[in-house]
């Protein structure tokens, strides 16, 4: 009955693992703590919530015991905006029965409410993990990067970066980047360009999508010396540049025309060119609208003749302001 529960969750198949659940008591077996187990795993990855938690109730019916893995997925499951008070009451239920935490529930603790752009729990969690004695990995730090990323958090991003530093590996191009981006965002480019250093050291090679999260932060905090660099490492990698290229860029000149930066636009305008991507329409009329607000309106001139046609002839979709086909991020396609 467990491998074929199992099964379903692979298919996320819920309900007919629900129905296999059902027909074993009815054949007059009793399930045991890990069949029901399975059962609300299929249910967890499904997001249906509600049969998860009426699985317990049928388990101590069952006179099943939970165990550390019951408890896991409890703690996994989305509860809205009572998140947190979830995550505590099943904590607390878990230490009444004699189990403790372990890397498993900390790393779906902290991924739970970092989805809620909630650092402060987040932070709670993993003062309460290191009073358990319970060692950080790289699941549960970059859970929690993702929480100090949306907030700005950047002195607790290092904190964990330093807790867990950053080595050659998929797991580490993610922290690096969310690190770098909570750095932008809290304002500290100096630590971000120090960070990005690492990254090199190591070989890290953050994905296109990471790259726009930070150009993205760059834009927030006007940071156009931090976002030209990220556009230059993006332009000297042919795959980064043939999947975000023009995105980059376009996020690079925003960096430095909300910083009223008219040079470090026109030089992310330049490189755009030098790598043979074809101009934005809306980069370009950032670029002028910078130049012409600090009077330089034979540059503006020059950006209209130059660039704004090759934009139109590239992509004539955009002559309206509407993306097109290319006009879609990584994620979106």
């Amino acid at each position: 009955v467990n491998a074929a529960i199992v099964a379903c969750r692979a298919d996320s198949a819920w309900q007919v693992g629900l129905a296999l659940l059902g027909e074993a008591k009815a054949r007059g077996l009793r399930p045991r703590t890990d069949t029901f187990n399975a059962a609300m795993h299929v249910c967890a990855k499904a997001q249906t919530a509600s049969e998860v938690v009426r699985l317990v109730g049928e388990m101590h019916v069952a006179q099943a015991k939970p165990d550390i893995v019951t408890y896991n997925t409890l703690v996994s499951i989305p509860a809205g905006e009572d998140q947190w008070e979830w995550i505590c009451q099943v904590m607390r239920d878990m230490r009444s029965r004699g189990i403790m935490p372990d890397e498993v529930t900390y790393g779906a603790a902290v991924h739970a409410v970092s989805r809620g752009s909630t650092w402060e729990l987040a932070d709670e969690l993993l003062a309460q993990m290191r009073a358990d004695g319970v060692r950080l990995n790289h699941i549960i730090r970059n859970a929690a990067l993702v929480a100090c990323a949306q907030a700005g958090r950047w002195q607790s991003a290092l904190r964990l970066v330093r807790d867990l530093p950053l080595r050659e590996g998929r797991n580490d191009d993610i922290g690096a980047s969310l690190a770098c981006t909570a750095c932008l965002r809290g304002g500290t480019v100096h630590e971000a360009n120090n960070l990005l250093d690492d990254m090199s050291a190591k070989f890290l090679t953050p994905d296109g999508d990471a790259y726009l999260g930070m150009l993205a932060a760059c834009h927030a905090d006007a940071s156009w010396h931090a976002a030209l660099r990220l556009l230059r490492s993006v332009l000297l990698d042919e795959t980064l540049r043939d999947d975000v290229g023009r995105f980059a860029c376009s996020s690079a000149v925003k960096a430095c025309t909300s910083g009223a930066h008219w040079a470090a636009a026109l030089e992310a305008l330049a490189l755009m060119g030098r790598h043979r991507l074809p101009p934005d329409l809306v980069a370009c009329n950032d670029v002028m609208g910078v130049l012409l607000s600090a009077g330089r309106s034979v540059e503006a001139l020059k950006v209209f003749r130059e660039k704004v046609h090759e934009a139109l002839a590239a992509f004539p979709g955009e002559d309206s302001g509407q993306p097109g086909r290319q006009g879609r991020t990584p994620s979106e396609r």
